[in-house]
C-alpha cells in the first residue's frame, strides 16, 4: 500500500514540476538579460574600455545602469524593441533621479537605435553612428 501511494505523490510532483517549467516568467531569450558594456570602439579608430556601464533588457523594459562611485549610481528605465537587426531603446526622462541630467546617460538623445552586429549567449555588439559596442552577459 505504501509504494502505491509514493508512486502516486511522484507523479503528482512531476505533473507539477512540468506545469511549473511551461511558464516564461524567469526565462530569458533572445537579447533580454542583464549586459555590461566592456569597449567601445570609435568610428575614427580610438577604443575606449568601460567597466562602470549596465545595459537590463526584460520584457520590453530596458534599464541603464552607470556607476559613478563605489557607492553611487545613475539608473534610468525606458522601452526596448527589436525588429531584424534593429534595437531601439526609448529612455523616460521622468525615471531620472531629481538632481540626475541626461549628462549621465552618456547619450545625446534619449531615444537611440542600435544595430545588432553579433548575438550570443555571452556576447553582444552593437553599433551606433559608426561606434561598435561591445558588451558581455553580465
Amino acid at each position: 500500500m505504501r509504494l502505491k501511494e509514493l508512486n502516486i505523490y511522484m507523479v503528482l510532483l512531476s505533473v507539477v514540476l512540468l506545469l511549473s517549467s511551461c511558464g516564461d516568467d524567469y526565462k530569458e531569450s533572445g537579447i533580454e538579460g542583464q549586459w555590461q558594456l566592456q569597449t567601445i570602439e570609435m568610428a575614427n579608430g580610438k577604443s575606449v574600455k568601460v567597466d562602470t556601464v549596465f545595459y537590463s533588457f526584460k520584457k520590453d523594459v530596458f534599464r541603464y545602469l552607470r556607476l559613478k562611485t563605489n557607492t553611487q549610481t545613475f539608473t534610468c528605465f525606458g522601452n526596448y524593441s527589436v525588429s531584424d537587426e534593429k534595437l531601439e531603446i526609448d529612455v523616460n526622462r521622468d525615471s531620472f533621479e531629481p538632481n540626475d541630467d541626461t549628462a549621465g546617460l552618456d547619450w545625446d538623445t534619449l531615444i537611440r537605435t542600435f544595430t545588432i552586429k553579433k548575438h550570443s549567449s555571452s556576447t553582444l555588439e552593437l553599433e551606433f553612428e559608426g561606434d561598435t559596442y561591445y558588451f558581455r552577459k553580465y
